[in-house]
Parts: structure tokens; sequence; C-alpha cells
């Protein structure tokens, strides 16, 4: 195990630290293709690690070496979400519903796994998948078997949505099933997206119509 100096390339970071580890569980005779640091069909942009069915990226991830700022974070954050959401929309459009797609960010110690499904109109949900810690120096070596169960979990997760769009049927013409247009028509039920409407249900309700002042009366 090589210790992490304090600046790292971002390629340094992947082949020493993140490829070695992550790599072994993406092999293999698998429902889709591993594809390490190169654009997708249709993209100019380079996902660090993707896992890719018929031209379409089901798992999307960014890296960022030790000593990466908030900025950078936050624009490898978005960077994924939006490639997620363009991976949805493809499987959307080639065999519809429903879209499901996977975030693997890793922002120097720090590994995250999101999923992304488009369950309503137009509302793209994101939920965490799990949240560990890379091993970059010996003394976080004991964190090694965590940081294996993370991917293994990452890889099953992923390999379990590229089969069901794999093996999907294609839709024909402009018909999509009912079976699968039905989800884009379903709404939130959760306590918190019902809190939320009430509460600007409410607001609207109690809010005061403005008056405006003649400049008559206004002297």
């Amino acid at each position: 195990m090589k210790t992490a100096p304090l600046k790292l390339s971002k390629e340094e970071h992947c082949l020493h630290f993140v490829y070695p580890i992550a790599r072994p569980f993406f092999v293999g005779e698998k429902e889709y293709d591993l594809v390490l640091n190169r654009s997708n069909s249709g993209s100019r942009k380079r996902p660090d690690l993707s896992c890719v069915v018929n031209g379409v990226p089901i798992l999307n991830s960014e890296f960022k070496p030790l000593g990466n700022t908030l900025l950078q974070r936050m624009k490898d954050r978005l960077k994924a979400q939006l490639r997620a959401q363009k991976s949805i929309n493809q499987q959307l459009q080639n065999k519809g519903g429903l879209g499901e797609a996977v975030i693997f960010l890793n922002m120097g110690d720090l590994m995250e796994s999101y999923s992304m499904d488009l369950k309503y109109d137009g509302l793209y949900h994101s939920w965490p998948f799990l949240t560990t810690r890379l091993v970059v120096d010996k003394t976080m070596i004991p964190l090694a078997g965590v940081a294996i169960h993370h991917l293994v979990s990452l890889e099953e997760h992923v390999e379990r949505i590229a089969k069901d769009y794999k093996y999907r049927a294609c839709r024909s013409g402009n018909t999509t099933p009912i079976e699968q247009m039905s989800f884009m028509r379903k709404f939130p039920d959760s306590p918190q997206f019902a809190k939320k409407v009430i509460g600007i249900t409410n607001g609207a309700k109690n809010k005061k119509p403005m008056i405006k002042i003649s400049s008559n009366f206004a002297s």
C-alpha cells in the first residue's frame, strides 16, 4: 500500500488508489462494458469510470485527488448528476421506463454512491446508496474491508440495472406500453413532499394581495 503524497494529479490518484481496488469487481462476464476515462458515444465528456450498455452509461463517476476544493467537488457532483439524468432519458427514449442510473463519486478519501430514477413527471429522484472511505495510506488499511463491501454492493446494483435495461423489449415506433407509462403519472406521496405542498398552499392562501396606491392619494 502506497502512502498518499500531499499532491497527486487526478490520473495518479486513480491509478494508485481507485482503479486497483475498484476495477476487479467490474471486469469479467458482465451485462455491461467497463469504460475507464474515455468519452461515451455522443458525448465529449469523459467520466472517470462508467458501465455502458448499448451506448447508454448505467454508471457514471467522477474522481478527485486529495486536496480538492469545495468548488471542484460541487462541479463534479453536478456533472455526474447531469450524466445520470441523460442516461435515464436515453433509456426512456430507447426502451421506455423504468429508467434508473447510478452515480459513483470519489473525492479525496471519500467514496459515495447514489441511485437516481425518474418516477414522476420531470422529477429526478436521487438518494444516497453507500458512503465509505477509500484507503489512501497505511493508517486506513483497517477500513479496506468496508471499502470493498461498498464496491461489491455497488457493482451488484449496477449489474441489476444493466440486465434489466439490456433485455427489456425495445419500443415499437412511438408507442410505449401502458405499464411503462404508468409510472410517469404517479404523484410523490412521501410525508416530506406532502408537508411541502401543504406549506406552499397555505402560504398562497394567507398571502395578502398587494394594493397599489394611486399617486393622487399618496400626496
